[in-house]
């Protein structure tokens, strides 16, 4: 029985450009074998467009729903994020 704590998944400070997939190895797996535990996200970088500044967000603790294999959930800025089982992570700004 897993009691208490959460999930880690650590973004490594790969900086992810709205609208185009980052392949972050590990995520998907991250988020897959859970232990029943809630996830902290941390190590986000995002940026708006491939000329804008990038942002360091803030560790946060979020719900993550699965559909047909792709993880997604919605950050405290009001962006998204996507994993798909081939580790690739898509933020879309708010």
């Amino acid at each position: 029985m897993y009691k208490g704590g959460y999930q880690i998944v650590d973004f490594k400070d790969e900086v992810l450009t709205s609208g185009n997939a980052t392949t972050i190895t590990g995520v998907y797996s991250r988020l897959k074998n859970n232990n029943r535990k809630v996830f902290l996200l941390s190590g986000l970088t995002v940026r708006a467009s491939a000329n804008a500044t990038a942002m360091a967000l803030n560790d946060e603790v979020v719900n993550i729903s699965e559909n047909d294999g792709v993880y997604s959930t919605t950050l405290a800025n009001g962006g998204s994020l996507s994993i798909t089982s081939a580790d690739a992570v898509t933020y879309t700004k708010a």
